[in-house]
């Protein structure tokens, strides 16, 4: 099957299909996530988040006007269907869509983040979980909080730290997916995998190849690796200690890579 892929760059988001790149939206995008479910463009950038109608040639339908500094890792809760968009400027936005419009709710200070902290949203398995400059973190929705905790005030839901990761040896949760049974995380632009069971140094498979400045990973089958060289998708192999090249990098003119996301299967 060939894949669609959107790429997301400072120039605009291009579709790259059959070998060649075609401008769609010209934004400066940060970030973007397809949601297959609802059939919208999600992008995110230092002005705020950006919604587009796949359907209806990729209008625009839905903003919000906030500064998230860095835009960070878009993200699709599994269990909820929830859109969530990172930051690095200590705030968390979701994003909810009731069939009619998107819900917007912004979580700060208040709800348990650093001020200043990088944050990003990230899918391990059927789980989401917050990787931030600090620590690893868990949203607790406002359901699960009693009239105790909340004294009486009206909670949308907090953050707290993830007991899973309280002795994890991590320098930096920057950005990690997983594949398979290993969780791949780019701390300090260097690229290692871990054990899901353990969370444990396994192996960095990827020591020998120069990425420069990595700006995201992404995972769909393969490892998708963009960063300051272009764009790279790596296939790891069986024995997970080094990687097969499945796509040469390759450039986006004179454009600021990223992030990418699988428009459709064909």
């Amino acid at each position: 099957h060939n894949e669609d892929i959107l790429v997301a760059t400072d120039q605009g988001i291009f579709r790259y299909e059959n070998g060649t790149n075609n401008l769609i939206v010209s934004i400066n995008a940060q970030n973007i996530f397809v949601d297959t479910t609802n059939q919208f463009l999600h992008c995110s950038n230092n002005q705020g988040i950006f919604i587009f109608d796949l359907i209806n040639r990729f209008s625009l339908i839905s903003t919000n006007e906030i500064n998230l500094g860095r835009a960070l890792d878009i993200c699709q809760d599994p269990k909820t269907g929830i859109i969530w968009y990172g930051s690095s400027s200590g705030n968390v936005v979701s994003s909810d869509f009731d069939g009619f419009e998107h819900q917007f709710n912004v979580y700060s200070e208040k709800d348990g983040l650093r001020a200043e902290d990088w944050i990003r949203p990230i899918n391990i398995g059927k789980e989401l979980i917050f990787g931030t400059t600090s620590e690893v973190l868990q949203f607790i929705s406002g359901k699960d909080v009693t009239d105790e905790a909340n004294n009486g005030t009206e909670y949308t839901g907090y953050f707290s730290e993830h007991a899973s990761f309280a002795n994890h040896n991590f320098e930096l949760i920057v950005q990690a997916k997983q594949l398979n049974k290993s969780l791949w995380v780019c701390q300090s632009n260097e690229i290692e995998e871990y054990s899901t069971s353990d969370y444990h140094l396994k192996s960095a498979p990827f020591a020998f190849v120069d990425h420069g400045r990595i700006n995201f990973l992404d995972v769909n089958k393969n490892l998708t690796i963009g960063s300051a060289e272009g764009l790279a998708i790596l296939t790891p192999s069986n024995s997970s200690d080094s990687a097969t090249l499945k796509l040469n990098s390759f450039q986006f003119g004179d454009s600021v890579l990223w992030n990418t996301s699988i428009l459709s299967n064909k």
